[in-house]
């Protein structure tokens, strides 16, 4: 992941990251998890061309959550971003977001002027979460 992240923090002309897992059984040292996940925000925070970022069915808690929402606030070309996760997946791959997670990406969304897509589907957020707009 630390290369990865450090080839996007300089790159200029990749448009699109899918850093998505989908298989059967996936090993969860396979997954980016929350620490390799606050290592990309913080290349997010550099990047300038970045455009579509896919990294469902990596375990990516509220802590994870965090640090997107940090990246986009300062990220201004990201477009779309799919945390989903399939419902029939087993705990092993799966987005375990919630609304402490949702509620640090919902705030700094405010700021983001370039995402039109943010897929969040299948996750742990509570449907009846309610912004609080303090």
């Amino acid at each position: 992941m630390d290369f990865i992240c450090a080839a996007l923090s300089r790159n200029k002309g990749l448009r699109e990251l899918n850093l998505c897992i989908v298989a059967d059984y996936v090993e969860a040292n396979c997954m980016i998890g929350d620490e390799g996940v606050e290592k990309l925000a913080n290349s997010l925070c550099k990047n300038v061309s970045l455009h579509w970022l896919d990294i469902s069915f990596n375990h990516i808690t509220d802590g994870g959550a965090k640090s997107i929402g940090v990246a986009l606030k300062s990220n201004a070309t990201l477009k779309s971003l799919s945390l989903s996760t399939d419902a029939l997946t087993c705990l092993v791959g799966k987005n375990l977001i919630a609304n402490n997670g949702a509620e640090f990406i919902w705030r700094e969304l405010i700021s983001n002027k370039s995402l039109s897509t943010l897929d969040l589907s299948n996750t742990n957020i509570d449907c009846r979460l309610q912004y609080d707009n303090r």
